[in-house]
């Protein structure tokens, strides 16, 4: 079992299970199906006007769904000299929250398709961040227009040992 049940949908990795009228052939249900957000975007309410800052490891701004969607980027690595994302998990919250859908012919688009994204890197392309460019970087995306702030981060041992 995925683990997810609304209703009268189940979801299930085996067979030809749905959930909100997603099919789960791949075992991957779109965020926006699990919500309804269907709804919304009916209602005309899909992020349009919104700014929302991606505090991760950088966005993709070539992928087919993202593309025109960044309205401004900056990179807090002293270690990378690009914004861009060369760990993919940036991309992958960008595409969730905005994400157009047109590489998947709309299956699989995000929850606010209207909303704009601003990029803030402070993730490596190993996973690995400093809390003072997080930090950085949330006062930097609050001060450019950032409605909404994605920090999608964790594992921070500020260098103390973990013990099981």
């Amino acid at each position: 079992m995925i683990g997810h049940q609304r209703g009268d949908d189940r979801a299930s990795a085996q067979g030809n299970a749905s959930v909100n009228g997603a099919s789960l052939s791949d075992g991957y249900i779109s965020p926006a199906r699990i919500i309804n957000a269907e709804r919304l975007w009916e209602k005309g309410i899909d992020g349009k006007g919104i700014n929302v800052a991606v505090i991760d490891s950088g966005i993709d701004k070539n992928h087919p769904d993202l593309i025109g969607k960044v309205i401004a980027e900056k990179n807090f690595l002293a270690n990378e000299v690009t914004a861009d994302d060369l760990l993919g998990h940036g991309t992958m919250i960008a595409g969730i929250i905005a994400g157009s859908g047109v590489s998947s012919k709309g299956e699989y688009k995000g929850i606010a398709p209207g909303a704009s994204l601003i990029n803030v890197k402070v993730i490596d392309q190993n996973g690995d961040g400093r809390v003072s460019d997080i930090i950085a970087g949330i006062e930097w995306a609050i001060y450019n227009g950032a409605d909404v702030l994605s920090l999608s981060l964790g594992g921070i041992n500020l260098g103390r040992p973990i013990h099981p």
